[in-house]
């Protein structure tokens, strides 16, 4: 009987001892998780990473991510988390002063970015520069200085728009011989160019705009003329639809590889060379040979030959 007893009190001893343990190590476990989740709250709440001002931004080329930050109005304390990215991009677009054609921002919860396409010089019409929206160079340093941002940034921005106003952008034609729909605005000639990257601006020596139906769609089919510095040759790229200029001259392949192809299909095909000038300035021409950008139903271009003007 003594030693039922005694067995009794050990296994309930045992027992005790064993809840005790399990009872220290879930509130080890629960004190550890506890310090964890506030550890991880104190870096989501105070971390860059986590607030919409730190956003990575793609399709920048004057504008700095602070730069969007400041006209979205999270340049301060926002964590993603309350980040509400439609007020942020009509508010960044809007703050812009038509500097920026387009914003999107968007946000897991976690982490954020945005995209936007900016507003600079594309090319020159009746030596005037032009933004992609049509404003002139001269009104666009104007409206710089209401932008908010410090004068340092408005100084450093006025510069940068300078320099790429006098670099090599293509130059504007409209054929004279063409009518012109009535009341048409001349911004819709600087409309297509707007996100290209300047390495494939300065690779095109000039647009001529062709209305063959002489309707009020004027600025949908153009030929760009195209200088190929490394071998010291022109080419005429006919029949653009203008809503594909960003595939035409995508930088992946525009200018280099482009023009190493066309080169080589001149020198090894014998193509012949052709007299060209635009309709508006006839005082220039060139010797140009002449190709067509064909789009496949995939989106990718293939340029080939082309026989006639």
């Amino acid at each position: 009987m003594k030693e039922d007893t005694e067995t009794t009190y050990t296994a309930i001893q045992s027992d005790m001892d064993s809840f005790l343990r399990r009872k220290r190590i879930l509130r080890a476990f629960s004190l550890s998780l506890a310090i964890l989740s506030a550890i991880f709250l104190v870096l989501f709440f105070s971390l860059p990473c986590f607030q919409a001002k730190e956003a990575k931004i793609s399709g920048l080329v004057n504008f700095t991510k602070e730069d969007i930050a400041s006209f979205a109005g999270v340049d301060s304390y926002q964590p993603n988390f309350l980040f509400d990215t439609k007020k942020a991009s009509a508010k960044a677009k809007e703050n812009a002063e038509g500097f920026l054609l387009s914003v999107s921002y968007e946000t897991n919860g976690l982490l954020a970015k945005g995209t936007v396409k900016e507003n600079y010089p594309v090319a020159t019409y009746q030596e005037k520069t032009y933004l992609a929206d049509g404003k002139t160079l001269e009104k666009a340093l104007e409206d710089i200085s209401s932008l908010p941002l410090s004068e340092e940034r408005k100084a450093s921005l006025k510069e940068d728009f300078s320099k790429e106003g006098a670099s090599s952008l293509p130059e504007i034609h409209i054929p004279i011989k063409e009518v012109l729909p009535e009341g048409y605005q001349i911004e819709d000639a600087f409309t297509p160019l707007a996100g290209l990257p300047y390495s494939s601006l300065t690779g095109i020596e000039g647009i001529e705009y062709i209305n063959k139906g002489k309707d009020a769609n004027w600025s949908n089919v153009a030929q760009a003329l195209l200088f190929d510095k490394n071998h010291n040759q022109y080419y005429l790229l006919k029949d653009l639809d203008t809503k594909y200029l960003g595939d035409y001259f995508s930088p992946k392949v525009f200018p280099e590889q482009e023009f190493s192809s066309m080169a080589l299909t001149v020198s090894s095909k014998g193509l012949p060379s052709t007299s060209f000038s635009f309709e508006d300035d006839s005082s220039h021409t060139y010797s140009v040979y002449l190709f067509q950008a064909m789009r496949n139903k995939n989106g990718s271009i293939r340029v080939v030959p082309a026989t006639a003007l």
